[in-house]
């Protein structure tokens, strides 16, 4: 599986592919990975989070537009369903899920999985 499924206003699969990515930097005129790494410390825009989820979200419904998920947030939101923490973490598993970037995303006890990696380069004796 390489998606995400969410229950906001609907059941819908959160799927990044490098056409997402690519239309995300488009509109947002960003790096993903910068947004990532934002995303990761919880210190991620708004702007960001509604635009990642369009990305994310649009290829399963084209008629989709960023000030509609805005919307659809916004009711999630007021209604309690979920809180902002949830977004982001669904984000992180769909991020996660399409394996672009499974290198950049911290695995679940916090560590970056590229920084784990050994080298296993022989030292001269």
């Amino acid at each position: 599986m390489n998606y995400t499924i969410i229950d906001y206003d609907k059941t819908r699969q959160l799927k990044f592919t490098i056409k997402a990515f690519m239309d995300f930097e488009k509109i947002a005129h960003k790096n993903v990975l910068s947004v990532i790494t934002n995303l990761e410390e919880e210190s991620i825009s708004f702007l960001d989070t509604v635009n990642l989820l369009w990305a994310g979200l649009k290829d399963e419904d084209n008629e989709l537009t960023p000030d509609k998920v805005a919307e659809i947030l916004e009711d999630v939101l007021s209604k309690d369903k979920k809180k902002m923490s949830d977004i982001w973490n669904d984000l992180l598993s769909a991020l996660t899920q399409s394996g672009a970037f499974k290198a950049f995303v911290k695995d679940a006890k916090g560590k970056d999985e590229k920084s784990e990696k050994k080298s296993t380069r022989a030292t001269p004796t």
